[in-house]
């Protein structure tokens, strides 16, 4: 049975205290350069909503929560440093905890020490806040946002657990954390290139959004901070804005929509993610630590899609004729070379490294005759 390991989680929280505090500092001194460089009650035209005319004003919240946010992701690299160490592990492993209660006391134990680093230097940048002009911020509004902070916090550091309990060594992890953000982007910005050429050539000019799980925290970030510094002294009446929000719903909605999906797509991967923690927990063999990551849902995985999207990405170049898509090409078949020996640790070929080189080759030369043949006017 899975439960909370109460001596353990006593021993983690004394032994996080030192990091807690070094993490309190950063996020306060982040906070705080946000906070001051802004004037809380200054009114900005707004560029974020197109074709409404309305007026803003920052509400100092974004720097706090995205810096929190990146350290949530990466700290349970940490926090679960010691199923990356064949040492660690075995004496972690023989104490009297099974191994389900020792990783969730062990998440709780990294939760709370990010909670208090947030809480205390969200607090105190509320009390700067008060210190200076306010007066275009509301501020009983500052209370729920630090809830939604929270919980924010908590998915990201949920993604982040999921991902460090799955891999075996930190570099693996710390590698596969980095792509699950940025291969969503590559690959969705890559499709809309694609997209948006094809159908300018029929007239639909029809396009895809740009997506990344983190846009999805930003939008969070942007709507709340825009209802935080908006709602207290609006401009012009309310009934106003809600019949120039029906005007232009087209527009807000196509602005918007990136942000939206982003947001679903960083909410399913958090919630997908929490079986695999569950799994991770009781499927965990010490004799697995420190090695070399080959599972198929790891970086192994990640540095293939990698490099197919990077190869969609620049044989769109020769829709423009650009024939230094070539040279482009030469070096992403060099660096995923370079990269799949850095995953395996060694400098070798291998026989799945041959199919991967025959199989690029092949699709290669499929986008490189449907760009001449499809895209190019």
């Amino acid at each position: 049975m899975i439960s909370i390991h109460k001596n353990y989680y006593k021993y983690l929280f004394r032994k996080l205290i030192p990091i807690t505090v070094i993490a309190s500092i950063i996020f306060i001194i982040a906070n705080f350069i946000h906070i001051i460089s802004v004037d809380l009650s200054e009114i900005t035209t707004s560029t974020y909503i197109p074709y409404i005319p309305y007026d803003r004003r920052d509400s100092a919240i974004a720097t706090i929560t995205i810096v929190s946010c990146i350290y949530a992701l990466f700290f349970p690299i940490y926090i679960f440093s010691y199923c990356f160490s064949k040492k660690k592990v075995d004496i972690y492993y023989s104490l009297p905890i099974n191994k389900g209660s020792l990783a969730l006391t062990s998440f709780l134990g990294g939760l709370t020490s990010i909670a208090i680093s947030f809480t205390i230097s969200y607090l105190l940048g509320f009390f700067v806040i008060l210190a200076k002009d306010h007066t275009g911020v509301n501020l009983a509004l500052y209370l729920p946002y630090y809830f939604i902070a929270l919980i924010l916090l908590l998915l990201t550091y949920m993604i982040g657990s999921s991902f460090a309990l799955l891999g075996n060594n930190k570099t693996d992890v710390a590698i596969e954390l980095i792509l699950i953000n940025l291969l969503p982007l590559l690959i969705s910005y890559t499709l809309h290139n694609y997209v948006s050429d094809i159908s300018r050539k029929f007239d639909n000019h029809i396009s895809l959004d740009v997506l990344t799980p983190f846009v999805g925290i930003y939008s969070i970030i942007q709507s709340f901070g825009e209802f935080i510094s908006y709602s207290y002294k609006p401009t012009f009446p309310l009934i106003e804005f809600q019949d120039c929000m029906f005007e232009n719903a087209g527009n807000i909605y196509s602005y918007y929509t990136p942000y939206l999906a982003s947001l679903i797509l960083f909410i399913i991967l958090a919630l997908v993610l929490i079986p695999a923690f569950y799994y991770s927990t009781k499927k965990a063999k010490s004799e697995n630590a420190a090695l070399i990551q080959t599972s198929y849902y790891g970086v192994r995985t990640f540095y293939s899609i990698l490099f197919y999207t990077m190869l969609t990405f620049v044989t769109n170049a020769v829709s423009n004729k650009d024939m230094m898509v070539f040279l482009y090409i030469a070096i992403i078949y060099i660096s995923f070379i370079v990269l799949d020996m850095f995953r395996r640790r060694k400098i070798s070929w291998t026989k799945r490294l041959t199919f991967e080189m025959i199989a690029s080759l092949l699709y290669t030369i499929f986008l490189i005759t449907f760009n001449f043949t499809y895209v190019t006017v």
